[in-house]
């Protein structure tokens, strides 16, 4: 398992130098380098990096190995594509959802009554499956993928419309996903509580596996019951089983 930090920052003259003092090679102005803390000098240069408060963004990457033997597996899209519509003033909050307890400070509290609305047909090419930018917790695949990986596991799938049209767009549909019964293994994690509503939001899980379910859920695929984020975006987390990592 790799713990990689994406770093980004606008280089000077002294940060190529001090970069290039532990084998990392930018150019000037802004910067972007990915380096994993099994780098032989990871403590001086993760040291660096929060002094020069550079955005740092980390993430996991677990083996192959790893993979093969896990059970339930965290699901992240490969690709965001487009924005859900309206987008503007965020219109596609009361377009697609039912807000009575949703928490504008927040982002908890939404749930979906109606259809995503996109712009037009998704620019597929060799892809099958995308998010939507904004919406971290529903996925989107081509009618073929639903038919021949989602479907055979129980999981159903609902139309998409057109912005324009409100007809039901050809080559795609959203994956159905439900809440999973049971809670996930959260204690220790780091959260916030809303001031406004007293919900709890947990921070994004970055570092090390992704914590397990308490009683793991007869379906293939789930939402977790909890929500993650940070500031006024929530997302609930979408946990697969071993069988659709296989499949």
């Amino acid at each position: 398992m790799r713990v990689i930090h994406r770093v980004s920052l606008h280089a000077e003259t002294e940060d190529r130098r001090v970069l290039a003092r532990f084998g990392i090679v930018v150019a000037g102005g802004l910067a972007t380098y990915e380096v994993d803390e099994s780098h032989p000098d990871w403590t001086a240069l993760g040291t660096w990096i929060k002094q020069r408060r550079a955005a740092d963004f980390v993430r996991t990457e677990a083996t192959k190995e790893e993979l093969e033997v896990a059970e339930w597996l965290l699901m992240l899209p490969a690709w965001h594509w487009s924005y859900p519509q309206p987008e503007r003033n965020w219109g596609y909050l009361k377009a697609t959802y039912d807000l009575s307890s949703f928490c504008a400070l927040c982002g908890m509290g939404a749930v979906q009554r109606e259809a995503f609305r996109l712009r037009g047909e998704p620019k597929w090419g060799t892809c099958g499956i995308l998010q939507l930018n904004w919406v971290f917790d529903e996925y989107f695949v081509t009618p073929e993928v639903w038919e021949d990986v989602f479907r055979p596991l129980g999981i159903s799938s609902r139309p998409v419309l057109g912005l324009r049209t409100s007809q039901s767009l050809q080559s795609v549909v959203q994956l159905v996903l439900e809440v999973a019964p049971s809670s996930l293994e959260l204690s220790g994690y780091p959260f916030q509580e809303c001031p406004d509503c007293g919900r709890r939001k947990y921070f994004p899980v970055a570092r090390g596996c992704f914590p397990r379910f308490l009683d793991p859920p007869k379906s293939s695929i789930a939402k977790s019951q909890e929500s993650f984020g940070d500031g006024g975006r929530a997302f609930r987390a979408v946990i697969v089983s071993d069988e659709v990592y296989r499949g």
